[in-house]
């Protein structure tokens, strides 16, 4: 059986990744919207922008299309036609004369504001996952001494 402590740090992370998955819109007249909707409009998409956004934010030499298939578990149809829609709005670019891909700086700089932003908003839950955490580290090493 878990203890307290256990079933407070599952609630707390079930809640930030339930927010996480929770987008907050986006207004119309933001002049990103497109882009925000686009990203958000389905879990494949959520999953495709972030993956994108690892890959692009480790410096640049971006990813492949193969890069995506494997780790979003999902088909080249797929990631070939949400690339080809992300290259037509010029949310992600091609590095010339290879086979990868990488976000342009207006698509990071909008998942830099928006990260600012999450954590501002979940600012709360984020700490006390932080302390929960720590205490059951605290509580296995004072266990484990004994």
């Amino acid at each position: 059986m878990r203890s307290n402590l256990e079933k407070e740090v599952a609630q707390a992370i079930a809640e930030a990744e339930y927010m996480s998955l929770t987008p907050d819109p986006v207004s119309t007249d933001h002049p990103d919207y497109e882009l925000h909707t686009y990203f958000n409009s389905s879990l494949k998409k959520m999953r495709f922008a972030r993956r994108c956004i690892y890959y692009s934010s480790r410096g640049d030499k971006g990813y492949t299309v193969k890069d995506l298939v494997y780790d979003l578990k999902i088909s080249e149809v797929a990631v070939r036609e949400m690339l080809s829609t992300c290259m037509r709005k010029e949310w992600v670019k091609k590095i010339a004369h290879t086979n990868r891909y990488i976000m342009t700086e207006r698509s990071l700089d909008c998942y830099y504001d928006y990260i600012e932003y999450r954590i501002k908003r979940d600012e709360q839950n984020y700490k006390k996952i932080m302390n929960l955490v720590n205490a059951i580290y605290t509580l296995k090493e004072t266990e484990t001494n004994q």
